[in-house]
This record gives C-alpha cells, sequence and structure tokens, in this order.
C-alpha cells in the first residue's frame, strides 16, 4: 500500500539473481523474475520513455539509478529464460538507449534526473549511475556483438577519474554508491584488461577498508 521505489527493486532483481547464482535455488530466479516485472511496468512514455523513480511519482522524476540497473537486470535474466531472451535484451536496449539520450553528460558519466515536468535535469554525477551504465554497455556488448556498445562503456570508463578524489584513484562519493563503481570497473579489467580501471577499484576499496577499520 506504501510507495515503492522502483530503484529499490531493481537492486532486489540484481540481488536475487546473485543467490541463485550461489545456491542453485530456483526460488530465487522466479522472485527475480517477479520483481523484474514490477520494475518494467514503471516504463511509460512521459518524456519519450523511461522508468519513474518512485511508484507514485514522488518527485515527479526518472532518473538514471533505475534505469541503469532495470536494464541490467534484463540482461542479466536473459541469460536463464531463452523464451524470453530476445524480449528483454530489447528491453534493455530500449531503457539504455532513453538513459543517454535523456541523462549523459557531454563527457560520457550520468546525470542524475530529470523532471517530468519541467524537464529540469539534476546535473550531478554520481558514481553508481555511470556504474550501472557501463554494466549494461558491456552485457549488450556481450549479447549482441555490436562494437557500439564496447565503445559507449569505453567512453564512459575514460571520464570516470573525475569521480575520485583529486590527485588519487579513490572515488569520492559515500561507500554505499561507490562500491558500485568498484564492480564496473572490475568488469572493465576482465573484459578489457583495462589497468586505470583496475588501480581505481584497488585504491578505493582499499582506502574504504582502511577507513572502516
Amino acid at each position: 500500500g506504501n510507495d515503492k521505489y522502483y530503484d529499490d527493486n531493481a537492486w532486489l532483481v540484481l540481488n536475487f539473481a546473485e543467490a541463485y547464482q550461489l545456491t542453485g535455488d530456483p526460488k530465487f530466479i522466479r522472485r527475480a523474475y517477479d520483481t523484474l516485472t514490477f520494475v518494467m511496468s514503471g516504463w511509460d512514455d512521459v518524456l519519450g520513455g523511461g522508468i519513474w523513480w518512485h511508484e507514485q511519482h514522488k518527485d515527479n522524476s526518472k532518473n538514471t539509478c533505475i534505469n541503469a540497473p532495470a536494464a541490467v537486470g534484463c540482461l542479466t535474466l536473459a541469460k536463464y529464460r531463452p523464451d524470453r531472451r530476445e524480449r528483454m535484451i530489447t528491453r534493455a536496449k530500449e531503457t539504455v538507449e532513453w538513459t543517454r539520450r535523456t541523462l549523459q553528460a557531454d563527457d560520457g558519466l550520468y546525470m542524475d534526473n530529470i523532471k517530468a515536468d519541467t524537464r529540469r535535469i539534476n546535473r550531478v554525477t554520481l558514481t553508481y549511475n555511470s556504474a550501472l551504465m557501463i554494466r549494461a554497455e558491456l552485457m549488450l556488448h556481450e549479447a549482441t556483438g555490436e562494437e557500439s556498445y564496447l565503445t559507449e562503456a569505453k567512453r564512459i570508463a575514460a571520464s570516470v577519474g573525475k569521480l575520485c578524489h583529486r590527485g588519487t584513484h579513490v572515488y569520492r562519493d559515500a561507500t554505499r554508491w561507490s562500491h558500485l563503481m568498484i564492480e564496473a570497473d572490475l568488469e572493465l579489467h576482465r573484459k578489457l584488461g583495462d589497468a586505470e580501471a583496475l588501480k581505481r577499484a584497488k585504491a578505493s576499496a582499499t582506502a574504504y577498508y582502511e577507513r572502516w577499520k
């Protein structure tokens, strides 16, 4: 009965998929699909597409932080249901293309949100927004073989250093956001051999652990 965040549910899709990968328990993958169905129900034609931040349109915005993980969720679950694979890849493409068109800054990084009534864009660039778009682009390249997605992932990655404290490889955001960029950096290193990405992942993880201790 209460208002629901579409983005919180999108994170749960990824968590349920990880739980399934680790345990093989089919209840987790069923829950992942059910949750993704709810997440994608947040898409409509306002602003030419995109998923709302809240079910009840609180803040009247569509945000990168819901559209990017929704695309990653579609691409993750596409691997487990051959009968749904093409449809889920198509939904991921649509979501990525809308987010690029609407919320990508000139340097490749991703801005936070757009207001539906005024079309005003909140231009703050948080780590997790660009992180999930990097992952979505890499996964679309893997799923389709289209080089344009790989090119786009590299373009975002080339600007990621701007999200670090000056003169370091440590991300400036709170750990609750920037740990997702560390995951994206590790994907960049695994798939592209990106040495700078690995430096950022190591430096940030080390700094956060020292801070926690």
